[in-house]
């Protein structure tokens, strides 16, 4: 072994004392590279353990194929552990490795004394360089006489045979592997999985050696099948899994790690099939349930119900909790309701008791079609099932309750639902834009107060909600404080927070405090405006007149990168037109084509109103037919824009052909009171009668407008009587109650008619009319020297709080 030793280090030659301590010093903690060196570590190596095997091709300087850069032995793992059988392994790559012919190193390989093993055989092979040289080694041990190769040699040299590319030498050896009864085993598995350079050769292989009588490792399959899945490769794992299926070397593990994996791809339709091919083996495999499941997460519900039907049809497979469950959440999802429903009394007559997670996705799928008492019946249900809601089930509960208006409900169930769990900013936000939307922003923000001394953190939406909510409310005060607020308490607002505040300081003209906000949002750098925000300020500005500063806004967006839209142009071409400057209204338009914005249906009925205004009633009729050939459609209130200019100008009969006729969508209720205001304004009274029935028989119920409409018209014809006929039939029309101008209108009649006493009974019968009537009647009673009945009258007036008194008393 000195030797050996000798001949390995030269540099130890001269020091014989330390040959012993090299062989002899205890074994140390060592890292190494080689791969070489690992398999000197383990006798055999883990049927788990993948290598990829890449091509390396021969360089165009050298005769033989390399297979790796060498690696010095003594720095292989474990090494210190296996001297013996590192020194032989080294010694013999010595030989191997001397540019001798092939001759030579037999010779030199005969005269080495050491016993060759198959382990000691396998890690030369695959620590050598050049493929030649592994090749040369293993038929000259073949041949050693006493040696025999093992399957584990054998895999060592398919291993470095696939790494050469050198796919028929592989094949053969395999064929000289099952001759010479070394079959293959796991490992021989894995290395043919992984060494051929597709999975459709490797297939032929393990066909081939069915052929033998030799069957493929069903779990070295399922592997190979594993990872071609991870990398997404599923046409092949497809073909490795048919050709498993020919063999009859599946399993019931080959069809799960299949089928999860396509369906989680989005291969449904794939892994379906799989799905009935398994139920013919393995009858109890729950696998429907994966595809099931994927169709419902990908909202194709009909499919899904398919599957579950024909498992039901072919009594193939039984449908447990996790089945209906899927697809009660799915159906919930897709808004197919009552589906889910039929599915969870289904469930139930099973034997199933649905969790809180199905309950909840059908008291959240209730709400949504505003099936609210429904919605309480389930949560109802849950308690009688000992079921606890959850946070989310309550939450999406008192949100339905808000978006259906019964906010006062949300308010009691989340007292309830403190007794039972911890509310979350989601569920605040929810009751907290609920009592927005019905303007009771002052009970919102106690809400907020409640929220955070309870220690749950508002959001930006939330602050943002509730700034809304004062903003609707028409209290800009309040939503500054909340907006100050927001700032103290560390939040940055953004561009939605700061553009709902300065849209609500613009609807209440407050206009220098918008602005003054929207310099000090560019100056906070946290964000900068967008169309919304400007869109709001120009709206401001045209409100108040204002479109030289309203164009100005238009020009700045373009400077600030923010580009206008559909209402930008709108809203500063409705502004000219109320100012009757429709030339400066029409540059706009052509402005915005020109941008390549398509005017919408607002825009054209802006421009059109603003015509109608100018007695420019052809051209507004021009724009209309343009709508219609630019495929964009009028609505209601575009005709009824045109219907107005038609009498306007005084053109009662083409506005009633118009009306009845020509308009592409029913008139409604505001249609009629434009047609019946125009024939009462030249006398027509009794034509305007005639309307209102005609409203009526086409189910638009006459509103008060329309009545007092009429009546105003009967009584300036001076047909009082018929006034008061119109009137009493106004009492008898279902949620049609006179108002104070009604009754106004009427007294006024009656009174120009001379019929004080009648007049004065209106308003001992309970009218209320306003202080002008008041004034109007006493005068009245004045003139007609009846001056008791017109001090009875100003008492009257006084005790309803009217003033007025001075003026009377003089």
């Amino acid at each position: 072994m000195a030797a050996i030793t000798a001949l390995l280090h030269p540099s130890l030659s001269s020091r014989p004392h330390l040959v012993s301590s090299y062989r002899h010093r205890p074994p140390r903690a060592r890292t190494f590279h080689s791969s070489t060196a690992v398999l000197v570590a383990s006798a055999t190596p883990s049927p788990s353990s993948h290598e990829e095997f890449p091509c390396q091709s021969p360089s165009p300087d050298s005769s033989k194929h390399k297979l790796r850069p060498p690696n010095r032995l003594s720095r292989m793992a474990g090494a210190d552990e296996f001297p013996d059988l590192l020194l032989q392994v080294e010694s013999l790559l010595h030989i191997l490795r001397s540019t001798a012919p092939n001759p030579s190193k037999a010779g030199a390989l005969d005269a080495w004394s050491g016993d060759l093993t198959p382990e000691i055989v396998g890690k030369v092979i695959q620590a050598l360089k050049f493929v030649e040289d592994a090749v040369f080694f293993f038929t000259y041990a073949q041949h050693r006489p006493g040696y025999r190769h093992s399957i584990y040699s054998y895999n060592c040299f398919l291993r470095v045979l696939l790494r050469a590319c050198l796919y028929d030498r592989a094949r053969e050896l395999l064929s000289e592997m099952v001759d010479s009864w070394q079959l293959p085993n796991a490992s021989t598995f894995a290395i043919i999985l992984h060494g051929f350079g597709d999975v459709a050769t490797a297939c032929e292989v393990l066909v081939d050696l069915k052929s033998k009588g030799v069957a493929p490792n069903t779990a070295e399959c399922n592997t190979k099948i594993t990872a071609l899945c991870k990398e997404a490769r599923f046409d092949d794992a497809k073909l490795l899994f048919r050709k498993m299926v020919e063999m009859a070397a599946e399993d019931v593990t080959s069809y799960y790690l299949l089928v999860r994996p396509l369906c989680k791809a989005k291969m449904i339709e794939d892994a379906e099939v799989l799905v009935t091919e398994s139920r013919k083996k393995f009858r109890e495999l729950p696998l429907h349930n994966l595809v099931v499941s994927s169709y419902c997460k990908g909202k194709k519900l009909d499919a899904a119900v398919a599957v579950y039907e024909k498992m039901v049809a072919t009594n193939s497979c039984s449908a447990d909790f996790v089945t209906y469950t899927s697809l009660i959440q799915g159906l919930c999802k897709v808004k197919r309701l009552e589906q889910a429903l039929i599915f969870l009394g289904k469930m139930v007559s099973k034997g199933f008791h649905p969790d809180v997670y199905t309950y909840t996705a059908v008291i959240h799928a209730l709400c949504v079609e505003n099936r609210l008492h429904e919605a309480r019946k389930f949560l109802e249900e849950m308690a009688n099932r000992n079921l606890t809601p959850n946070v989310v089930t309550y939450t999406v509960l008192i949100d339905g309750l808000c978006k259906g208006g019964r906010v006062d409900e949300a308010v009691a169930l989340l007292s309830k639902m403190r007794k039972k769990c911890v509310p979350t900013a989601v569920t605040y936000n929810s009751l907290i834009s609920g009592l927005c939307k019905a303007e009771r922003a002052s009970e919102a923000y106690d809400l907020l107060e409640e929220m955070v001394y309870s220690g749950c953190i508002p959001d930006i939406f939330t602050y943002t909600t509730l700034i809304t909510g004062f903003c609707k409310s028409k209290k800009s005060d309040d939503a500054l404080r909340v907006f100050e607020q927001l700032v103290a308490r560390g939040f940055r607002p953004d561009v939605v927070t700061y553009s709902c505040l300065i849209d609500g300081l613009c609807k209440e003209g407050r206009l220098k405090e918008a602005i003054d906000l929207f310099g000090r949002m560019i100056k906070s750098g946290s964000c900068m405006p967008n169309t919304v925000t400007y869109n709001s300020l120009i709206s401001g500005f045209c409100r108040m007149g204002k479109m030289d500063e309203a164009m100005n806004l238009l020009e700045r967006m373009a400077e600030t990168g923010s580009s206008p839209d559909v209402v930008t142009y709108t809203t500063l071409m409705n502004g000219f037109c109320k100012l009757a400057r429709l030339d400066d209204a029409y540059d706009l338009l052509n402005q915005m084509t020109r941008k390549g914005l398509t005017p919408d249906v607002v825009t054209f009925t802006s421009l059109m109103d603003g015509l109608c205004r100018e007695n420019r009633l052809s051209d507004a009729v021009h724009i209309l037919g343009e709508m219609r050939r630019k495929s964009c459609s009028p609505t209601v209130y575009t005709y009824n824009t045109i219907l107005d200019g038609y009498c306007r100008a005084n053109q009662l009969e083409e506005a009633r052909k118009f009306m009845l006729e020509e308009m592409d969508c029913p008139p409604n209720v505001v249609s009629f009171n434009i047609m019946i205001r125009g024939l009462c304004k030249v006398n027509r009274s009794s034509e305007a009668m005639e309307l209102v029935e005609e409203a009526r028989r086409r189910r638009c119920n006459p509103d008060v407008v329309m009545y007092t409409t009429v009546i105003d018209g009967l009584c300036r014809e001076k047909k009082v009587d018929e006034a008061c006929r119109v009137y009493r039939k106004m009492l008898e029309e279902p949620g049609c109650l006179p108002n104070s101008i009604t009754y106004s209108t009427l007294i006024t009649g009656l009174c120009n008619a001379g019929m004080l006493d009648r007049a004065r009974g209106y308003i001992e019968k309970g009218c209320v009319p306003n202080i002008g009537t008041y004034n109007l009647l006493i005068d009245a009673f004045r003139k007609a020297n009846r001056d008791e009945d017109a001090r009875e009258l100003l008492d009257d007036m006084v005790q309803r709080g009217f003033g007025g008194v001075q003026s009377h008393q003089r």
